[in-house]
């Protein structure tokens, strides 16, 4: 009975094995053309692997901004089986000469049809959008692929909606992962097996996973951090045919048509040029392979350039570009290369838009890799830096020199009064900037893709239509009358050119006459006497109107241009320069008004208290202040802890005159004695002592009759190890001493307490 039963066993495992031997010599020998055909079918010969966006961190390694998952649903073309649109009726309309206006009225047409759709009206059910949110996204999906050359494969995935419900998205998943299968290639002649197998409910869906940008921590650094969006239509185009996106593309390819318009006149200047560049620059077309030329040389080359005319080209590489390609994204999107070769879609089309984001995006967003199949190789002959085997090369952390302890001193010092401000600190040897704020500001995921849908377009539009401006950036892009600050500057001429000298006394009856024109000091305040160090402590206009004309404005010029009437240069797009008007200014701004150039001793009256027509930003205000702190030597100031450091420049003047300017500042602050007290006094010790020691200047400044002056209090501390230089500004406030000073205080003490 035993030796049966092992019989009967051995049989069955025998027959066991036979079959599933039967069943791999089916699959992998008499199906084989029918499996390597799918194979083929539902394989790219190139696929483009996205790199994922770099992370932005504080100083101290703290994430501010990264990226998390994100559940999308993209479609196929192929696999479409749409009814109210086909995709030759969308390549037929391609082919159509059409006006821009006419072209929209079909697009639109187009997309009302889809809104009618099965595909649409139930997909949109299911996902809970607006549908015409999906057949927009739908036509553009069938648009890609109908241009020539297409800017998609029918066999890419679209992505047609974002940031879908995970448990949506796995329901639609499990349904559609394995519904793509063609049975006839599968079962060959068997498929008549599988016929009645049910259809999924989404032909050509596809469930697909990418990554959002998340800012962890709201609205804190938003001006620093910026935000993102999606890559246009335009900026796409650009990338087509330069393989770089740069800053105002339009305008930079019509100056570049002017300039060599003017070097076919000059052959001689033309031919130097190609010197230069090793190449002719009348045979350069795009302004992407000037970038290119223009950044591969060296200092004294570029200085070169300059001189034989393209002085302005040579400032584009001053700013980096928004997008620079490698070289498996050039052949992914086909520049340079002929129609037949490859004209697809970047997937990973996340921007920066503001802030960091923009200013570092090509250090962000790493470079895409591309992918191809051996075939693939064999047929386009790629170099090796093109074939297989290569990862995405990520972005790596972005360091900004930003401290989170100084960043929410300086917000939470804004938050609480109403008016509309800034605050910037520094290092005010490195020029790193330690807090940047602007008030009000901005939550940055608002901005970060998609953006459709109600609720986040009003929340767009309530950020874009209010009326205190949350999206300036006050710190750099606001400009505003320097007022008394300008004094700093003005002592520290006039004491290096020896117009004045610590000794020499002043009489402040409270105004003074010129040109028949009353000048008061703040209040019509009489000062009496004054010395240059009373003159700083307590802010008074007379004795600097006095000295600012002896020192003259092209004297002043060496000295203040170098803080003000350009950008101070620091890592962040949409910096403001402000303005110094001098007489080249004042030619320049008004070439037919005579009398508007003529510059009056009452000009350099005004100019010296920092009012009139002169203009500055918070960052130059603190910049002046750190060249107090640190010695005399003027910083560029950054937010990439990582990049490299410009050189100072050295200020000129002598450490004893900049002693008697310190010495002024810190009377401003810690003198008290009655009739003598600095206008920064009451602010810094009536409510305790700080237990730092703090030296600065006030500043009313009046900006037009009839309105509150702006309130202004730039300072340094002189004793710490690392000189920390910052200023606060508050639009419409009132006095600097009253307002701007005490919300200094309020930051400095949430960092360093009181004694």
């Amino acid at each position: 009975m035993f030796k049966t039963r092992i019989g009967i066993l051995s049989l069955l495992f025998g027959l066991c094995f036979l079959a599933v031997i039967g069943r791999l010599f089916q699959l992998q020998v008499l199906r084989f053309d029918q499996y390597r055909a799918l194979s083929a079918r539902d394989s790219n010969d190139r696929r483009i692997q996205a790199a994922a966006r770099a992370d932005i961190v504080d100083r101290d390694g703290n994430v501010l901004a990264e990226d998390r998952p994100f559940f999308d649903i993209a479609v196929r073309v192929d696999r479409l089986n749409l009814r109210a649109v086909t995709l030759d009726e969308i390549k037929k309309d391609r082919e159509l000469s059409l006006t821009p206006e006419q072209r929209k009225a079909h697009v639109d047409g187009f997309i009302q049809r889809l809104t009618s759709d099965p595909f649409v009206v139930n997909l949109a059910t299911t996902l809970k959008v607006d549908r015409a949110d999906i057949a927009r996204s739908v036509f553009v999906a069938l648009d890609n692929v109908a241009r020539k050359p297409p800017w998609a494969a029918e066999s890419a995935a679209q992505t047609i909606a974002q940031g879908v419900d995970e448990d949506t998205w796995l329901s639609l998943r499990s349904v559609h992962e394995d519904g793509f299968r063609n049975a006839a290639l599968i079962f060959g002649k068997d498929s008549q097996k599988v016929k009645d197998v049910a259809e999924p409910p989404f032909p050509g869906l596809v469930c697909t996973v990418s990554t959002r940008r998340v800012y962890p921590r709201g609205a804190f650094a938003c001006f620093v951090l910026g935000c993102v969006n999606d890559l246009n239509e335009q900026d796409e185009d650009q990338l087509r045919q330069y393989g770089v996106l740069l800053e105002s593309p339009a305008l930079r390819a019509a100056a570049w048509v002017k300039t060599r318009e003017a070097l076919n006149k000059s052959p001689a200047q033309a031919a130097q040029l190609a010197d230069i560049f090793h190449e002719d620059p009348l045979q350069i077309d795009d302004i992407g392979r000037l970038y290119d030329l223009m950044s591969r040389l060296s200092p004294q080359e570029r200085d070169a350039a300059a001189r034989l005319g393209l002085a302005d080209q040579i400032k584009w590489t001053q700013r980096p570009p928004r997008v620079k390609l490698n070289e498996p994204e050039l052949l992914w999107l086909g520049v340079g290369l002929p129609t037949s070769a490859v004209h697809l879609s970047l997937l990973n089309r996340t921007i920066g838009e503001s802030g960091a984001e923009r200013y570092y995006n090509d250090f962000l967003r790493g470079k895409h890799t591309l992918k191809f199949s051996d075939a693939s190789i064999a047929n386009l002959a790629l170099p090796s830096n093109l074939q297989n085997d290569a990862e995405p090369r990520e972005g790596k952390p972005l360091r900004l020199t930003i401290s989170s302890a100084w960043q929410e001193a300086a917000e939470k010092a804004l938050q609480d009064q109403p008016n509309r401000g800034a605050i910037i600190v520094l290092d005010a040897r490195s020029g790193e900037v330690l807090a940047m704020t602007s008030n009000p500001g901005f939550d940055p995921n608002v901005f970060t893709p998609p953006r459709n849908g109600p609720k986040r377009q009003e929340e767009i539009l309530a950020l874009l239509n209010n009326p205190d401006k949350p999206l300036l950036n006050r710190a750099i892009a606001g400009e505003y009358p320097l007022g008394s600050i300008m004094k700093t500057i003005v002592a520290a001429a006039a004491l290096e050119r020896g117009q004045l000298t610590p000794d020499e006394t002043f009489e402040c009856p409270g105004y003074i006459k010129e040109g028949g024109q009353i000048f008061h000091c703040d209040g019509n305040h009489a000062h009496g006497t004054v010395n240059v160090y009373k003159g700083l402590r307590c802010s008074c206009n007379v004795m600097f109107h006095q000295v600012g004309a002896r020192v003259g404005v092209e004297n002043l010029g060496p000295y203040a241009k170098l803080f003000l009437g350009k950008r101070t240069g620091i890592d962040l797009p949409f910096e403001r320069g402000g303005v110094y008007p001098d007489r080249a200014w004042r030619i320049a701004t008004f070439p037919n008004n005579p009398q508007a150039r003529v510059w009056t001793r009452g000009n350099d009256f005004q100019l010296a208290i920092g009012q009139g027509q002169m203009s500055s930003t918070v960052l130059q205000a603190a910049v002046i202040m750190a060249a107090m702190a640190n010695g005399g030597n003027v910083v560029t100031p950054r937010i990439s802890l990582d990049g490299e450091a410009a050189p100072p420049v050295p200020l000129g003047v002598s450490e004893r005159n900049l002693n008697i300017v310190r010495r002024g500042l810190d009377e401003c602050v810690n003198v008290g004695t009655p009739g003598e007290r600095g206008t920064a006094y009451t602010a810094f010790h009536a409510n305790g002592t700080l237990a730092v020691h703090v030296a600065g200047k006030t500043s009313t400044a009046e900006h037009k009759k009839g309105a509150q002056p702006h309130a202004w209090f730039a300072g340094y501390l002189p004793n710490e190890k690392r000189p920390i230089a910052f200023a606060v500004m508050l639009e419409e406030a009132g006095h600097g001493g009253a307002v701007a000073a005490p919300i200094a205080v309020k930051m400095l003490k949430e960092i360093y307490g009181t004694k």
